[in-house]
């Protein structure tokens, strides 16, 4: 096998472990809802969704697109191009809104005000992690040309 196409796999296999802890957390979640008031108990649920939505997002977009690219031999250094031809693709739906995305998961790593946290990341969160499930379902079927190759 290609040292890309291995690098490409290993990848993939590390994006669906990190889905699966992103899906847990996204159904209890769900479940809480968005509130004025958040027990202790849910503030730590809330707070593993975020920090299972972020690792997701980077590798996505910094792992698998990219170990994607160089298997494909395309130059991309932007997230803006990774983005662009992931739509190009039909990996993902819109690169603007794979943007904001991006820009959420970089304020759920440097927004230190916990008082902003329910609307500015509890709430974008609930509503884009579907959107990067449905984008990690597109990028395995994308990418099974190479891995299931013999």
């Amino acid at each position: 096998m290609d040292k890309g196409v291995e690098i490409l796999k290993e990848n993939m296999e590390t994006l669906n472990k990190s889905l699966m802890r992103l899906s847990e957390s996204f159904l209890k979640c769900k479940e809480i809802g968005m509130k004025d008031e958040f027990s202790s108990q849910e503030l730590t649920e809330f707070e593993a969704l975020t920090a299972r939505f972020a690792r997701t997002v980077d590798l996505f977009i910094n792992k698998c697109l990219r170990s994607l690219y160089k298997v494909e031999r395309e130059e991309v250094i932007t997230v803006i191009d990774i983005l662009n031809n992931a739509e190009k693709r039909d990996v993902i739906e819109s690169a603007k809104i794979w943007t904001d995305i991006k820009d959420l998961r970089n304020s759920i790593i440097h927004d230190y005000d916990v008082d902003d946290f329910p609307d500015e990341i509890f709430k974008p969160v609930l509503q884009y992690a579907p959107i990067v499930e449905g984008s990690i379902a597109k990028l395995k079927t994308y990418c099974d040309k190479y891995l299931s190759a013999p």
